[in-house]
């Protein structure tokens, strides 16, 4: 079955999941983890920028875009 949301925040999620967490086992490796804190950083960094550019007179819609974008792109 195909997931059409949700997919981003389930691999991140399961990036920090421990072994002894669920029932599921962990297939997470270092590698994992590192994009995983990648994905929160760079969303982090985007979510300021935009919320610095929303509050501008001047890039309105620009910093609601960035925000759209990355609500799309953990809902994905």
């Amino acid at each position: 079955m195909i997931k059409l949301f949700g997919t981003t925040i389930n691999e991140t999620v399961k990036a920090f999941k421990p072994l002894h967490f669920g029932d599921d086992q962990s297939t997470a490796t270092k590698d994992d983890k590192i994009k995983a804190i990648g994905r929160i950083v760079v969303s982090v960094i985007l979510l300021l920028l935009a919320v610095y550019l929303f509050t501008s007179k001047d890039n309105q819609t620009f910093g609601g875009t960035i925000i759209g974008a990355i609500c799309g792109y953990w809902l994905k």
